[in-house]
């Protein structure tokens, strides 16, 4: 925890919504070539509505490919709970996370051009580009951005995402970012953003242009846009779900969805199962589309889906892809989360075959979770040791957990304490006290519910709001100043505060 400051109240806040993991289970390895058969894809198929029932997920999409040929493309329950509209396969959907391996499939685009290179140091492109580590900084390569291997420890934004309007901030953001204790694998958002960004300095273009030029038009993604609102791209768009506290689904995020800014290399497409099918397919086959043109070439496709920094004992982190030998054979996979979203898609080359499957729901994770099991324990029989169970034990974790926050609401924040900092703030932000003695950080249509520090008592800080519900450990400093007359200030402990966002001041 945070020192308090003497004349401030220190508020612990949470502000994402982050599943219990499934834990890996022991494989059993198999020298058998995986075979997807059509018996195999009916049986996957058979179990999409009841599992997605089963986890509570409104809509899901889902591609099953093999050999070049999408062999299932469906829709699955509604887009949307209100209108009861249905899924279907032109429904675009936030894809998270998946972009990242859409980047590196950019950037290999420019390798080809020889506009760039894997080995290229970053400053070699942007002469102001720093890591807080001199040594790094002179090293770093573009293919190192992308392998979650600099051993820089990225820090997860709430809203305040939009902090990061430019690429200038980006690069600003990963100078401050603390080294790990031990260097290795750390997932980094804005480490790898970065890399996306190099790219266009180097290609003197925008991202999103290099992303429509060498990815979308080439693959025939034609859904697919940088953006950050579903609505924007199609009129057919998936809305995004949450639970409550209560268990029960409520609308995760209003519009306007959450800015991603200069974060977009690694989460900001938007587009439907079909393209996302026909990406995963493409890098499946080397670098060439369904219809046999070649966009990228097979070694450099080879380079961003081979394994450069070692997760565990069985999967390394590629570029954008993760690279997993738990069954025996390479299964090349990438997951993605964003405001109620839910992404995956997955290969394995052995095989020739994979799936894509994109939903509306924070808790699809775990459907998606429950769905790849299916999928792999007929690529390899008898070898995934009932992992469908674990999903659904994580499950029931899951709502135990909800029990635990929901106990915290009632933690009275009394008016007094309070008072001096209610009210407006820069950048849309409004304080509220609410005469059920709870105290409310408001920014149009998201809130978030605030509890004090002093009276958790919990290793991680769990905080409930109406729109969000998850554990994390972000901290709300509020404080009287001679000036403003109070500020408001994001903070993580042990995290520089360079990388949250700048105090914001009240407004009289």
């Amino acid at each position: 925890m945070p020192t308090h400051i003497a004349t401030g109240l220190v508020i612990l806040i949470l502000v994402s919504t982050l599943l219990l993991p499934v834990a890996p289970m022991a494989q059993a390895q198999t020298d058998n070539t995986p075979t997807l058969t059509d018996e195999d894809v009916d049986a996957i198929v058979a179990q999409i509505d009841p599992l997605r029932e089963e986890f509570e997920v409104p809509g899901a999409a889902v591609a099953i490919f093999r050999d070049n040929e999408i062999v299932y493309l469906g829709g699955h329950g509604v887009r949307n709970l209100s209108t009861g509209e249905p899924v279907t396969t032109e429904t675009v959907f936030r894809v998270g996370s998946t972009t990242k391996a859409m980047t590196s499939f950019m950037i290999a685009t420019l390798v080809n051009d020889s506009i760039i290179a894997w080995d290229t140091p970053a400053v070699e492109i942007y002469p102001d580009f720093r890591l807080p580590i001199a040594e790094a900084t002179q090293s770093v390569t573009i293919a190192e951005l992308m392998g979650m291997g600099t051993g820089f420890q990225g820090v997860y934004q709430p809203f305040l995402w939009e902090t990061y309007k430019t690429p200038e901030d980006i690069f600003a953001a990963i100078a401050v970012q603390p080294p790990l204790e031990e260097p290795g694998y750390s997932y980094n958002n804005e480490i790898y953003a970065s890399a996306g960004h190099l790219a266009a300095i180097a290609a003197n273009r925008t991202y999103a242009d290099l992303m429509q030029e060498h990815v979308f038009n080439p693959v025939g993604m034609s859904t697919a846009q940088i953006g950050d609102a579903p609505a924007a791209v199609s009129n057919n768009w998936a809305q995004s779900y949450i639970y409550s506290i209560a268990g029960e689904l409520t609308t995760a995020a209003p519009e306007p969805h959450r800015i991603g800014g200069s974060l977009a290399p690694s989460g900001m497409v938007i587009t439907n199962v079909n393209d996302m099918a026909r990406f995963v397919m493409t890098v499946m086959n080397g670098g060439i589309t369904p219809e046999g043109t070649r966009v990228v070439s097979e070694d450099a496709i080879t380079r961003t889906t081979t394994g450069q920094t070692p997760i565990d004992n069985t999967a390394a982190y590629a570029m954008g892809w993760v690279v997993d030998h738990r069954y025996g054979h390479d299964l090349i996979y990438h997951e993605g989360g964003i405001d109620g979203y839910s992404s995956y898609m997955a290969f394995v080359p052995d095989a020739n075959a994979g799936l894509v499957i994109l939903t509306n729901s924070v808790i699809g994770e775990l459907f998606i979770q429950a769905i790849k099991a299916t999928f792999l324990e007929h690529l390899y029989p008898g070898s995934t040791n009932d992992e469908v169970s674990a999903v659904r034990e994580s499950y029931a974790q899951q709502y135990e957990l909800f029990e635990q926050v929901a106990s915290l609401l009632n933690i009275p924040v009394p008016a007094d304490a309070v008072a001096a900092y209610l009210g407006e703030y820069e950048n849309g932000y409004t304080l509220e006290w609410h005469p059920d003695e709870t105290l409310w950080l408001i920014r149009g249509d998201f809130e978030i519910a605030l509890l004090p520090g002093d009276n958790i008592g919990l290793p991680h800080a769990y905080v409930v709001g109406n729109t969000f519900l998850a554990y994390a450990n972000f901290v709300v400093q509020l404080q009287e100043t001679e000036i403003d007359g109070a500020t408001l200030t994001f903070s993580v402990p042990g995290v520089p505060q360079e990388i949250i966002g700048e105090t914001l001041a009240k407004r009289e």
